[in-house]
């Protein structure tokens, strides 16, 4: 499927909720009509505006996003989109079932920001970090992308996703994977590739690019789970990244150990949560540290 195909499917799919919602396509000058696509440097771009604000689809290096800002359009210009979901599009293995999935992602989205299911003040203020932030510097990805990153995936940890934010305010991590780390080592068992490939894109992605947290959340409390199984180890093999693996392996052979078990042990039963303050390293970045320089036993064959 090329793109502009897939991407002709995307916005049938959610025309009628911006129909609905008082959006219409802005059509620049010399674009199509029919899909009035936008190219700047390495990014596409379509967009909508209506009274309430604007929207404006964007794809850049196979990631969708979809950005809004609730700024009436005629003041918009120049201002900062927020954003809202973003998702893998990778046009050589799109089918119709996940361009589907996409359409539901961003039809619940553009309700929530513009209908009558407006999302909770207190998630609102959890926007995913961007790529273009982490790439220039100014930000690594956090654990409330890792999650947003991975609902992308896996739909169906929209709805625990948001209960999360909902719940806590902010993106509470520790809990979210300890109760849904399970799809993925599913997948993992299940080999099935195509999944795997887009789970293995986002954590390579997140572990090479985010924060002490995210790297043990990711090593640790959803690749840990592998139970250093040699058949799940040599299929995840295959995807990791080289920086990621190392520690994985390790942090699956620690978890093996007397020590390891015990700890493993009162990760499954995360503390109640607390608001975020200025804290020593924990188990995560201990671990992390641990792994650093060590030469972990070569993968199973």
């Amino acid at each position: 499927m090329d793109f502009s195909n897939a991407l002709q499917q995307l916005i049938k799919g959610i025309e009628p909720t911006l129909s609905q919602q008082g959006f219409s396509p802005v059509v620049p000058d010399g674009a199509s009509k029919d899909l009035p696509v936008v190219e700047e440097n390495d990014k596409k771009y379509i967009e909508f505006e209506s009274e309430k604000g604007k929207i404006r689809i964007v794809y850049s290096n196979n990631l969708l996003s979809l950005l809004y800002t609730d700024v009436k359009a005629d003041e918009a210009d120049g201002l900062d989109f927020k954003i809202g979901s973003q998702t893998l599009f990778e046009t050589e293995t799109l089918d119709d079932r996940e361009i589907k999935s996409v359409c539901n992602l961003f039809n619940d989205d553009i309700e929530e920001f513009f209908g009558t299911k407006k999302q909770a003040k207190s998630a609102k203020k959890n926007i995913p970090v961007s790529k273009a932030a982490v790439r220039s510097g100014a930000m690594q990805y956090d654990a409330n992308t890792l999650a947003s990153r991975l609902t992308a995936a896996y739909p169906d940890l929209k709805e625990p996703y948001k209960a999360n934010l909902e719940k806590y305010g902010e993106f509470y991590g520790e809990e979210f994977f300890v109760e849904h780390a399970h799809v993925i080592i599913e997948t993992i068992k299940r080999k099935d590739k195509m999944l795997l490939k887009k789970v293995f894109n986002i954590l390579n992605d997140l572990y090479e690019n985010g924060s002490s947290d995210v790297q043990g959340l990711i090593a640790v409390t959803i690749l840990g789970e592998m139970d250093n199984d040699p058949d799940l180890l040599e299929t995840a093999k295959e995807y990791m990244s080289e920086e990621m693996a190392e520690p994985v392996i390790y942090i699956n052979r620690y978890f093996q150990t007397a020590a390891g078990k015990r700890k493993k042990q009162q990760l499954k039963n995360p503390p109640p949560y607390k608001p975020k303050k200025e804290k020593k390293p924990g188990f995560f970045s201990q671990m992390m540290a641990a792994s650093a320089g060590q030469n972990p036993p070569s993968m199973p064959m």
